[in-house]
């Protein structure tokens, strides 16, 4: 019965999506355009109900529940069964959408050619996604006869990390749609003024934020589970989400300096149109079948090549859409260019980052378009990242240490040095002192260390002389930018000393590694409840003093004939303790991998600051907007 009402509820949430599409046609008022949207995501939210309804009964007549679920499952694994998968993700893909549009649509005060074609444009989209769903990949797909039992769910996916994952990235991604329908619309119609930033730069710092909560979360979940030992492997899917997030950013702050001063008005509509084009390319290349990862569905590449032509189809037309209208977008600025200003600072920082996001592009999709064309294999590993990226990192962090400090208008150098010198003099105490203590030699990790620290401290002096001016916009920014310094000083850390030890053990045996002992004391088989588990006992020693004790496993899933390495981590303030095993022989010898990760949990911790920074300002935006929608009219 769910999956039947669950087709219902698409169907009719796609008639209405057409009707949306066409309004134009027979000019349907704003009220009632927010009124078909509110249907649309009642509509799609209750077919995604529906199909978690089957998940939880074990609705075996289902196929998609037959191949993601199993009676055995614990409920939340059942649950998130229902998204873990192509057909159920993009069920969530267009709930989200839905989502997104009806936000846009209540949040707007006034009527105007803009907003209503937003939602028009939106709801074209969306036509596109559920005509995808049903005829491609339908998830209420029925099977008969039905099987007693279904396959259970890939065991990797069975983590309390992973299903919290794809929603938030799916918010981050489909949010960034509503961008792309602004700036077309603002191209058919002409205008493209500060009213657009003040009506779309909330939702985008929306995106933004959940985008950067589920890349956090994506990374916790690959660093406890997948028993690497890192948080970051430039997998091309780990790639895919980090390419919009790196517009999205340029994008923010291009809106920031449009919505004050009427400037970047073509950076603001290029990195709208890039920023979902990027969302697309990673939602293709999770389905498309030409790249290999953990995260990837891997299905049918016919599905990709769907998305392909459709991001084919929106981009061109885009683009399209710009060359022939980008000159009716006038720059009339309201301020003068100088060189040490914030403006001036913001481009510099927007070119940086969209190289960045190129370079991304190119080490992730060059060796799979090389492989589809049929020259052969090649892999582009994290050296080319790191150096490459590392690089830019480290530039863009010196002009947003100094540009945080500048104003919109011409900063004199001396004041600049007068109001400054106290928190950088600090900063390259605080760095020296943590250099010699650690012993750092490399000069790369001296920058990254100086630069992060000279990043908190600069943030923490501009917003404590603000104190008493303190809005929403001051801590947004005080939190963004204090979570990318503790993100650089983090990772700089983390590499530069951590420490790695792999060693086959008995019981009784032992490692060391660096101040730390473990002791392997014995092998455990447990059963789960749809796993046997084989559970390694390591008791843990710092300068030969007890401090806990440890477990790793290495998982048996029997429905799924598959095995899994679940990690032991002790967690501290400042750093972790981590093992892994791996294969035990005949003679009882157990491989074990040990690590040390200094600094690894402020590497979430600043993603959940940058999260809440977006958040903030979307709230503080909300509270304003009618009296900021009246100013810009």
């Amino acid at each position: 019965m769910y999956a039947e009402l669950g087709n219902v509820f698409l169907y009719i949430a796609l008639i209405l999506c057409i009707v949306i599409a066409v309004s134009p046609l027979y000019r349907l008022r704003l009220a009632y355009i927010r009124i078909a949207w509110y249907l649309v995501f009642s509509l799609t939210f209750l077919a995604f109900i529906s199909l978690i309804l089957c998940f939880i009964i074990s609705d075996f007549t289902v196929l998609n529940v037959v191949n993601n679920s199993h009676t055995a499952k614990p409920l939340i694994y059942k649950i998130s069964g229902a998204w873990g998968n192509h057909e159920g993700s993009m069920l969530m893909w267009i709930c989200a959408l839905s989502f997104f549009s009806v936000v846009f649509a209540y949040l707007q005060t006034t009527d105007s050619l803009l907003i209503r074609y937003t939602l028009v444009i939106q709801a074209a989209l969306l036509t596109f996604f559920i005509s995808f769903v049903i005829f491609t990949s339908n998830p209420f797909q029925r099977i008969f006869p039905a099987p007693l039992n279904g396959y259970g769910l890939n065991p990797i996916l069975q983590d309390i990390g992973l299903a919290m994952h794809p929603p938030m990235l799916y918010l981050g991604y489909v949010g960034f749609s509503l961008i792309y329908s602004g700036a077309i619309a603002a191209l058919i119609i002409g205008e493209f003024n500060k009213q657009f930033a003040v009506i779309f730069k909330p939702l985008v710092l929306m995106s933004w934020a959940f985008l950067t909560l589920g890349i956090g979360l994506g990374s916790w979940w690959a660093y406890r589970e997948l028993g690497w030992g890192g948080f970051w492997f430039w997998d091309p899917v780990e790639n895919s989400s980090l390419m919009p997030w790196l517009t999205a950013t340029a994008l923010i702050h291009s809106l920031i300096a449009l919505e004050k001063f009427n400037k970047l008005k073509h950076w603001s509509l290029l990195l709208s149109i890039l920023t979902f084009t990027l969302s697309m390319v990673g939602t293709f290349l999770v389905r498309s079948n030409i790249i290999t990862s953990v995260h990837s569905f891997a299905q049918d590449p016919k599905r990709g090549l769907f998305i392909l032509i459709f991001l084919a189809t929106a981009t061109g037309i885009a683009l399209i859409l710009y060359s022939i209208r980008a000159s009716k977008i006038v720059n009339v600025e309201e301020t003068e260019d100088y060189l040490f200003s914030r403006n001036t600072f913001i481009v510099f920082n927007n070119l940086i980052l969209t190289t960045a996001a190129f370079i991304v592009i190119l080490g992730t999709l060059y060796p799979a378009l090389l492989e589809v064309a049929g020259e052969g294999k090649i892999s582009i590993g994290a050296p080319y990242f790191n150096s490459l990226i590392g690089s830019l990192g480290v530039i863009s962090l010196l002009f947003i240490i100094i540009g945080t400090q500048l104003n919109w208008g011409n900063s004199k150098l001396q004041k600049l040095y007068n109001d400054n010198k106290v928190p950088f003099i600090l900063g390259g105490v605080f760095a020296a002192l943590i250099s010699y203590q650690f012993k750092i030699k490399s000069l790369f990790t001296v920058i990254g260390v100086t630069g992060g620290i000279w990043l908190i401290i600069s943030v923490l002096n501009y917003t404590l002389k603000r104190i008493k001016q303190l809005n929403g916009s001051i801590i947004s920014m005080a939190l963004g930018h204090i979570g990318f310094g503790l993100l650089v000083l983090a990772i700089t850390l983390n590499s530069a000393l951590e420490m790695e030890v792999e060693k086959p053990l008995k019981v009784k045996e032992y490692l060391d590694l660096g101040s730390f002992r473990l002791t392997l004391e014995k092998i455990d088989i447990h059963r789960g409840k749809n796993y046997i588990a084989r559970v390694a006992e390591f008791k843990a020693f710092k300068h030969n003093n007890f401090i806990t004790t440890l477990l790793p496993e290495t998982r048996f899933f029997p429905v799924e004939l598959q095995q899994t390495t679940e990690s032991a981590i002790y967690n501290t303030l400042f750093y972790d303790l981590y093992i892994a095993t791996g294969e035990l022989n005949e003679e009882g010898i157990l491989m074990v991998r040990a690590y040390y990760k200094p600094m690894i949990s402020w590497v979430w911790f600043s993603c959940l600051l940058i999260f809440l920074s977006g958040m903030v300002s979307l709230f503080s935006k909300m509270l304003k907007k009618p009296k900021a929608l009246r100013k810009a009219k």
